[in-house]
């Protein structure tokens, strides 16, 4: 059987071409694709959409093709793909990722990270800077890598101004209920890892020290706690005036804490005693009086919340 010379040459080039002819070009990967080359799994909350968007690879495509006989045409295709640059750590992030002290999956901690930055009024790379300085500290001095996170950045803006005694550019927010008040409170608690009754002392000295958050220190002022500035840009026991809610929120949880820490750190945990013991450091010249308001405050706090062990685990900053 006689075979037309130009349809033999027609199929030879046909069979020789490549099979895919994208070797060393530059692609973006489609969303699934970006998911599965960053070893995630989507989710279509878009956490991580706008980093993954930015993924790209190049590949090469390594073919062999041919052959004709007269019997019959034999095709071969190999194909070898080598990536310039598949990340499997596709979020700076993925480096806490297994630091000790952290209940968060990766998601989780995306989202605390954002949600701080945010609080702390820094960039969310910025944020990711100030972690990396301070990563040893965050590991080793705090419960959870929460705490050390939420600490950092907020100490870091401090630091830099964006929080100040005389701040004069506030948001005050004055239609913030008092509910929405104490939930952050006890968020910022929680990541402290502070137990139900340090948390009950907490909430019951801002109650206390804002007339249960009504007074114009705390409506104008964003001063939570009562808490007057030493030390300070030359302050001299000024109260303390602060450029957003959190960050008076953040001022009274940590200084009441930190007195808290230093209490249980001398070996006194009965709960009139921690009190007492409390209203000595924070309203020496009235520390009988003071620790008895606590105390109401105490039980009102308990009658409201119940048992904060319960609330410990919330993850209020995880994206839904």
């Amino acid at each position: 059987m006689k075979i037309n010379n130009l349809k033999i040459m027609a199929l030879t080039t046909a069979l020789s071409m490549p099979i895919l002819c994208c070797g060393d070009s530059t692609y973006k990967l489609n969303k699934i694709d970006r998911a599965n080359a960053a070893c995630m799994t989507y989710d279509d909350n878009d956490s991580f959409e706008d980093e993954l968007v930015n993924l790209t690879t190049t590949s090469t495509f390594t073919t062999t093709t041919t052959t004709v006989t007269t019997t019959s045409i034999v095709t071969t295709t190999t194909s070898i793909v080598t990536t310039k640059e598949v990340i499997d750590e596709f979020r700076d992030i993925r480096k806490y990722e297994n630091l000790k002290n952290n209940d968060l999956s990766i998601e989780e901690l995306d989202s605390f990270i954002k949600r701080y930055s945010s609080l702390a009024k820094l960039s969310y790379e910025d944020a990711l800077k100030v972690i990396d300085e301070n990563i040893d500290s965050i590991e080793n001095d705090y419960n959870s890598i929460r705490g050390g996170i939420m600490c950092s950045l907020f100490s870091y803006s401090c630091d830099n101004g964006i929080l100040s005694p005389y701040a004069m550019d506030k948001e005050t927010r004055v239609d913030m209920t008092q509910e929405e008040k104490e939930n952050i409170m006890i968020e910022f608690c929680n990541n402290l890892g502070l137990n139900s009754d340090d948390i009950s002392i907490v909430i019951s000295v801002f109650r206390e020290e804002t007339g249960n958050g009504t007074s114009s220190r705390c409506v104008n002022d964003n001063n939570y706690g009562g808490i007057r500035i030493y030390g300070e840009a030359g302050c001299n026991g000024e109260y303390g005036i602060y450029s957003t809610p959190e960050f008076g929120i953040y001022r009274q949880v940590k200084c009441v804490s930190n007195k808290l820490l230093n209490i249980r750190g001398d070996g006194i945990n009965d709960l009139n005693s921690v009190v007492y013991s409390f209203a000595c450091r924070y309203n020496p010249q009235y520390a009988d009086t003071y620790s008895s308001k606590i105390m109401g405050w105490l039980y009102n706090v308990q009658s409201d919340y119940g048992d904060f062990s319960d609330k410990t685990e919330s993850k209020c900053y995880t994206k839904k």
